[in-house]
This record gives C-alpha cells, structure tokens and sequence, in this order.
C-alpha cells in the first residue's frame, strides 16, 4: 500500500512538473507571440512613415519642376520684351 501511495504521490509530482513546464510553454509562446505583433506593428509604422517620406519627395519634385517651368517661362517672356524693345528701338538701358 506504501508503495502505491509513493507512486501515487511520484505520479502527481511527475503531472504537475508536466503542468508547470506547459505553462511556462505557453508563457513563452504569448511572450513571442507580442513580439512578433509588435514587430509587424513597428514594420507597418515603417512602411506608412516610408510612404509618406516617397509622397513628400514626389511632391517636392513636382514643385521643383513647376518652378523651372514658371523660371523658363518667365525667361521666355523676358526675352520677348528684350526683342520687342529692340524692333521698336527703346533705348534699355
């Protein structure tokens, strides 16, 4: 009777060992589980950030390009005042 009370006792020892390492299992895994969304979060904020840097970018060169071609065309009407006080002979300086 001893001997089945020991490996009773062995048997629940052995069972709640088992128990105690499923927890910390699955401790562990919720632990790498908020890390992997906490990464996928922060590579997702590193996208929109990416995106919106590009955007900027964009932007900022079609604003470049606007600029050179109002430059442009305000040189070519420069140059069309210069010729028209040329043919009609208006001293420029």
């Amino acid at each position: 009777m001893y001997k089945t009370y020991d490996l009773m006792y062995k048997t629940y020892d052995l069972m709640y060992k088992n128990y105690d390492l499923m927890y910390k299992n699955y401790d562990l895994m919720y632990k790498n589980y908020d890390l992997m969304y906490k990464t996928y979060d922060l590579m997702y904020k590193t996208y929109g950030l990416m995106y919106k840097t590009y955007d900027l970018m964009y932007k900022t060169y079609d604003l470049m390009y606007t600029t050179y071609d109002l430059m442009y065309k305000n040189y070519d009407v420069m140059y069309k005042t210069y010729d028209f006080a040329y043919c009609i002979e208006i001293p420029v300086d």
